[in-house]
């Protein structure tokens, strides 16, 4: 389990193109890799990934085809910065939100928006998987523990503290770039009660917000 809150900013220093899994090679500073071990999890961009093999300043995964296509792995290239993050311990601070690190879906950056010293980006993303956004809710953006600001069928909005924004990759993104998006993990569960329960399925996914206002 992560918690959304980024330790460091890695960058991708090899990828070898396997028949069915890539070999991903990670620069990261020596510090970040203490107490690390073969096995390990580790979120990248979001991403659970298992370390494979390390040295003191690099850690190598491996991303297999169903994470290429769930996620902006098929997009990654040699030399991209990615957010970084070690799996929570039990005697961990608990910070950010639950985030497990099993991406629903990507979500394209539409707007970004100077707010005084902060920033206001809004994406847009698949209506199933912006179904299990709302408002005042958590998101995990390529990994990045956030608030939702607003949100619709197709769309949300978050709010970035220059904190955030200047220690993690999403002060490189331009519009029209993909991000991994994980909605949040207690509202997924929620949903899938709510099925279970018998809720009918309208012609469109209901969303978590739709069942807030209906008094579920």
């Amino acid at each position: 389990m992560f918690t959304g809150i980024i330790e460091t900013i890695g960058t991708i220093r090899h990828i070898t193109k396997k028949e069915k899994v890539w070999d991903v090679s990670v620069a990261v500073t020596s510090d970040f890799l203490s107490g690390v071990k073969t096995g390990d999890s580790i979120a990248v961009n979001g991403v659970c990934l298992t370390v494979v093999a390390y040295t003191r300043d690099e850690f190598t995964v491996q991303v297999v085809q169903e994470t290429r296509d769930a996620s902006t792995w098929a997009l990654q290239r040699e030399g991209y910065k990615v957010n970084l993050e070690k799996a929570l311990s039990a005697r961990g601070r608990f910070d950010g939100h639950i985030v497990q690190g099993h991406v629903d879906g990507r979500a394209t950056l539409t707007k970004i928006e100077r707010a005084g010293e902060s920033y206001c980006l809004r994406f847009s993303c698949d209506t199933g998987v912006c179904s299990g956004i709302i408002p005042k809710g958590s998101v995990a953006l390529d990994g990045v523990s956030l608030t939702v600001q607003s949100c619709s069928d197709n769309d949300f909005s978050v709010a970035i503290i220059p904190h955030t924004y200047a220690v993690t990759t999403l002060s490189l993104k331009k519009k029209g770039d993909m991000v991994n998006l994980e909605t949040d993990v207690i509202g997924k569960y929620v949903a899938s009660y709510l099925r279970r329960l018998g809720t009918k399925t309208p012609a469109s996914p209901i969303t978590l917000s739709r069942l807030m206002e209906q008094g579920f």
